[in-house]
């Protein structure tokens, strides 16, 4: 599945506030889409991976999302891709330290065995 070009904005859940992907849904990606204003009472503000297969995030801005864990993205035994194009609360995620940093802070949240590498 292809979410491509879309907003979501003003929303609110549980878990993955902006978007939720779960068990065993195989290949996403989620490219040139903005998500904002969105807030999860647990997990993801932004974008919340549970159990999936392959995620690719791309040119994506996610920015004002709260959450318990993970404002910006939570992930648990998911493969999680990202682009080096993506904008979290303004900032450019153009090389892998920025991404680290935002791992270390806690915005990006991983768990079980999960895995998030950094593509060109």
């Amino acid at each position: 599945m292809i979410i491509s070009d879309t907003t979501i904005e003003d929303v609110e859940a549980m878990n993955g506030g902006g978007i939720e992907i779960a068990f065993d849904y195989g290949e996403m990606t989620i490219r040139d889409s903005t998500i904002r204003n969105a807030k999860a009472s647990d997990y993801a503000g932004g974008i919340y991976c549970y159990e999936t297969g392959n995620v690719t995030i791309s040119g994506t801005t996610i920015e004002n999302v709260t959450a318990n864990r993970g404002p910006c993205i939570a992930i648990y035994n998911t493969t999680l891709q990202l682009r080096l194009n993506n904008v979290y609360n303004g900032t450019l995620l153009s090389t892998q330290a920025a991404i680290t940093n935002l791992r270390n802070s806690g915005a990006i949240y991983v768990s079980g065995s999960s895995q998030v590498t950094v593509i060109p």
